[in-house]
């Protein structure tokens, strides 16, 4: 008598906890698509640092955006063009590497690093010194740890 009222006992702990764990899991994941659902509408608004955020959220695959580079290089030039400096830089990459369905350019993507490193984002100023140390032409005086004209 006293095993099985041990085991009731133990048996509702287990089911409770598998039940509340559940729950949380639900509303986490609940949490986080509405978290990327609204990242989405504030970026379709044209909020720079929304769709640079989105841009992520899609290179990434995180917080409820499926990996889409593509995507991601779309929502990147959209905040790039409207001066965010951390969407040039990673456009920057996207170009340099030839990701998100862009074609490997080093031009393109030491153009918009300028812009980041004109804007002050170490990233950016650092991979260009790189670029021109590997002998790339590019043309680090100008923003070499962020001073203009050095």
């Amino acid at each position: 008598m006293k095993a099985t009222r041990i085991l009731t006992v133990l048996l509702i702990v287990i089911l409770f906890g598998a039940i509340a764990t559940g729950a949380s899991q639900s509303k986490a994941e609940e949490t986080t698509e509405a978290k990327f659902l609204k990242a989405q509408r504030v970026a379709e608004q044209g909020d720079a640092e929304a769709q640079y955020n989105l841009g992520v959220m899609y290179e990434y695959g995180i917080r409820g955006a499926p990996k889409d580079e593509v995507l991601a290089a779309q929502w990147y030039r959209k905040a790039a063009e409207q001066g965010n400096a951390r969407a040039q830089h990673s456009l920057g990459s996207m170009y340099q590497h030839g990701r998100g369905g862009l074609q490997k350019d080093d031009a393109k993507a030491a153009e918009w690093y300028r812009k980041a490193a004109e804007q002050g984002n170490p990233g950016a100023q650092l991979t260009l010194d790189t670029m021109h140390d590997a002998g790339q032409r590019v043309d680090r005086r100008q923003y070499k740890h962020g001073t203009k004209g050095m």
